[in-house]
């Protein structure tokens, strides 16, 4: 089944869908018990989000991002991914550097493009006192103090004679990303090559009007070209412009704030970008309660925009005073050029315990009528999200998650157009288990088993594994797995070795993983197929700004082989 948002236009052919998707019940049940599990326990601890970007993809689920030690990130950290299908990829991160992480995600064979968002959850606690933080030297020697307080008069408040600034009052503050990425592959089935170039910018700048409003920005721009001897060549650019926004408000003095641009929606960003406005009050309990209204961005190449106008509320109850346990729910109503479409509900819970269960869960619910031919009139789950994990100790973890994903059923054009029969009936669900032992003080064993349906077949997957520190070189990294899919056109058994350790200012990584592939329905002499992949990468902090990443993957299958050099260049400001 393909990840795509929007789809296909309205199909023409008369056949009528379930009126309540099966997965339904079972979904909102299970959003309704986590919000019900979400009451609040002792020694919470609030996370902090990171939004991140896919610098490279390699075979076997594995991923390089640009977030690193310098953010907060730790090996072991979850890790959402949001490719433009409306797919949510998870994993974790197995290594760290200065400025770049490696992800491993839980689904095998899930290739990102580069420059895929996603975003990372750290503890807040995490940024108050870093893990390596050295030890505190004793305070240096200070002249005697020039104020002698003489403005406070006994009995005065700590805080009485001191002036709180204002958002308004604090200085221009510039923090951005940027970064350059070049990916070559090369073929020897046909010659066939395939490069991308792509620059990217993430901007953000405090009061930049003296205001006290925040400026966002986010845009890349990426050129593909492929070249096919007896084919042709082919190139395509475009650009992007993901957000481009001002907010204002929203403060301790101000409860209400305002956004105008491209943005994500403040308190559902399910709902997706909007190019529009958006007003959201926080009351005194820290609830949210907003509305929105503007132009929803396609979901093709540029994020062309004016033919989808929508009107959205949303309203999110925080059941704690961190923001730690929420539950939220917005309804968006969309018009494609000026005929009713969309009617989307969303609903979203979360809980986040330092001792305890995680859990997060999103679902997206499409109220259809009488005039949606391929669905039919009622609700129908167009997708869903929802992950529980638990640390039991130090090293220790497991958990569980899963996703669904539908088609809706829209008037809005997308890039692959569909039958009657594949919106009313194409779904993929997938659940997983995983979890990590502890063996030692440097060995850790891992496993997660997971399985999928969709309309047409189903099937699964099992790994097992051993990550070791310290093997033959300090701080080294080593690990092994050995692991089983079954996927709708191959089953496959095979075996994965990683090292890694640190050399200078960066690290180098090597990976080697060799897969049989048992291929269904294939004539003979493609019943089989052997496949070798193997990685290098260099990752280095030339300077406190600049990252560069450097990676080689070759692959090798029957008498077919391919390289891939990538290079990623990053500048933190």
């Amino acid at each position: 089944m393909s990840r795509d948002a929007h789809p296909n236009r309205r199909p023409l052919a008369a056949r009528r869908g379930r009126v309540v998707r099966d997965a339904l019940p079972r979904t909102l049940a299970s959003l309704c018990a986590v919000a019900a599990l979400a009451s609040p326990l002792a020694a919470q601890e609030a996370e902090v989000r990171l939004d991140l970007r896919v610098v490279a993809s390699h075979p076997g689920g594995l991923v390089d991002v640009d977030r690193g030690t310098r953010d907060g990130v730790r090996a072991g950290d979850e890790v959402l991914l949001t490719p433009r299908g409306g797919d949510v990829l998870t994993g974790s991160v197995t290594r760290v550097e200065e400025g770049t992480a490696l992800v491993e995600l839980r689904v095998r064979g899930a290739l990102p493009d580069p420059g895929t968002k996603g975003a990372v959850f750290v503890p807040a606690s995490r940024f108050d006192v870093p893990a390596d933080q050295p030890a505190v030297p004793p305070p240096p020697e200070h002249p005697p103090w020039s104020n002698d307080d003489a403005a406070f008069a006994k009995g005065d408040a700590l805080l009485a004679k001191v002036s709180v600034l204002h958002p308004e009052q604090r200085p221009l503050r510039v923090d951005g990303r940027a970064s350059f990425d070049v990916a070559s592959t090369d073929t020897s089935e046909g010659g066939r090559s395939d490069s991308l170039l792509r620059t990217g910018l993430d901007l953000s700048v405090e009061n930049p009007l003296g205001r006290g409003g925040v400026f966002t920005f986010a845009a890349d721009l990426s050129r593909r070209a492929t070249h096919e001897p007896g084919v042709g060549d082919e190139h395509r650019t475009v650009f992007r412009t993901e957000r481009a926004s001002y907010a204002w408000g929203g403060t301790r003095w101000e409860p209400d704030r305002q956004e105008v641009g491209r943005f994500l929606q403040p308190v559902a960003p399910e709902l997706g970008l909007l190019d529009g406005w958006a007003w959201t009050r926080r009351r005194e309990g820290g609830d949210l309660f907003g509305v929105s209204v503007g132009f929803v961005p396609e979901d093709d190449r540029n994020l062309s925009t004016g033919a989808d106008v929508q009107l959205a509320g949303s309203y999110r109850a925080n059941l704690d005073d961190a923001d730690r346990t929420a539950v939220t729910g917005a309804y968006q109503k969309t018009w494609h050029h000026g005929t009713p479409d969309r009617d989307l509900f969303v609903a979203s819970v979360q809980h986040l315990p330092s001792d305890g269960w995680t859990l997060r869960g999103s679902a997206w619910v499409d109220a259809y009528t009488a005039s949606d031919d391929a669905k039919g009139a009622g609700l129908g789950l167009t997708r869903a999200y929802a992950s529980a994990r638990r640390k039991l100790s130090e090293g220790d973890e497991t958990g569980f998650t899963w996703t669904h994903q539908e088609f809706p059923e829209l008037r809005a054009d997308g890039l692959v157009p569909l039958t009657s029969a594949a919106l009313a009936d194409a779904h993929s669900d997938r659940l997983a288990w995983f979890g990590t032992q502890r063996a030692s003080d440097v060995a850790r064993v891992r496993a997660e088993v997971g399985g999928w349906t969709d309309q047409d077949d189903s099937g699964g997957d099992v790994e097992v594994g051993l990550d070791l520190r310290h093997l033959f070189v300090r701080d080294a990294r080593a690990s092994c797995s050995l692991f089983a899919t079954s996927g709708a056109f191959s089953d496959g058994v095979g075996a994965r070795v990683g090292y890694g350790w640190p050399s200078g200012e960066g690290s180098w990584d090597l990976a080697y993983e060799v897969v049989r592939y048992e291929n269904k329905g294939f004539v003979d002499g493609f019943g089989e197929t052997i496949q070798h992949w193997l990685r290098v990468g260099r990752d280095v902090r030339l300077t406190p700004q600049w990252d560069l990443l450097m990676s080689a993957d070759a692959r090798v299958w029957d008498r077919e082989r391919s390289l891939t050099l990538t290079v990623h260049l990053g500048r933190r400001f």
